[in-house]
């Protein structure tokens, strides 16, 4: 399965959503997950290298050993009891021409492939690649352009699905979901109602979980480790419960 968190505007949550779904999945779920990094700029890619230096580092300093107390410590040790790992992190250029049978290849080893695209999606060969999704997921905060460029973007996935009437087989894209990221219900509340009432209007699919907006979730977002000490309402859990409710159906059901 193919999936990605995905717009058209750069800086519109993407990366971050792939890092939370991505740790959380890994550490909650019994699915084997990947993370293909598309993005010109490796951000993810390179998140990855520099949190596995850094852990490195600290391990250097003390002979070689993780600090039992690290977070980095505690999250490797319950992955490992649990006979897991780390979640691997691939970084492949778009404009690449096996990238679509790269992709492909590695669906055969993951239950998951997450892809992280560019903070633009104008090129080419990105639509070729949106072609093999079978969900995306779309970010949307109350900033004016952010959510005309989503609600652009959308209309495009609705153009992707629509044609799968004609060509069956011209896209894999099963549904697409829009999701509030950095969602706060006691700020820019107009702004909120405004995007429920256009969901409606546009017969888009909503998540009933959001991203919460959260300085410690923000602060801590990684690919190594979940973020811990957010208050259960506005922590990712649940958001990640419902992306797995869609995805496995049979297996997963939203714990209210």
């Amino acid at each position: 399965m193919i999936v990605s968190f995905s717009s058209q505007k750069g800086g519109s949550g993407k990366t971050s959503s792939t890092m939370l779904g991505a740790t959380y999945i890994n550490y909650y779920f019994n699915k084997k997950i990947c993370v293909v990094d598309v993005d010109i700029q490796k951000s993810l890619f390179n998140k990855r290298k520099d949190e596995l230096e850094y852990i490195q580092n600290l391990a250097n300093q003390n002979n070689g050993q993780l600090l039992p107390q690290m977070r980095e410590a505690k999250m490797l040790k319950k992955l490992d009891e649990e006979g897991k790992s780390l979640f691997p992190i691939f970084a492949y250029s778009f404009k690449d021409d096996n990238v679509i049978e790269k992709i492909l290849d590695l669906e055969k080893q993951y239950d998951i492939v997450f892809i992280d695209f560019p903070g633009t999606l104008d090129f080419k060969e990105i639509s070729f690649i949106l072609l093999i999704l079978d969900y995306i997921f779309i970010p949307f905060y109350s900033e004016e352009k952010n959510f005309k460029s989503a609600f652009d973007f959308e209309k495009v996935l609705r153009g992707i699905k629509n044609s799968q009437i004609d060509s069956p087989n011209s896209s894999r894209l099963k549904d697409h979901y829009a999701y509030f990221f950095k969602y706060n219900e006691n700020t820019t509340k107009m702004e909120w109602e405004f995007l429920e009432n256009m969901f409606k209007k546009r017969g888009i699919n909503k998540m009933k979980n959001s991203i919460h907006e959260n300085k410690k979730l923000e602060m801590e977002v990684s690919t190594v480790n979940i973020v811990s000490g957010v208050p259960l309402a506005k922590s990712p859990v649940k958001f990640v419960e419902e992306i797995m409710s869609i995805l496995f159906p049979d297996e997963f059901t939203i714990n209210q």
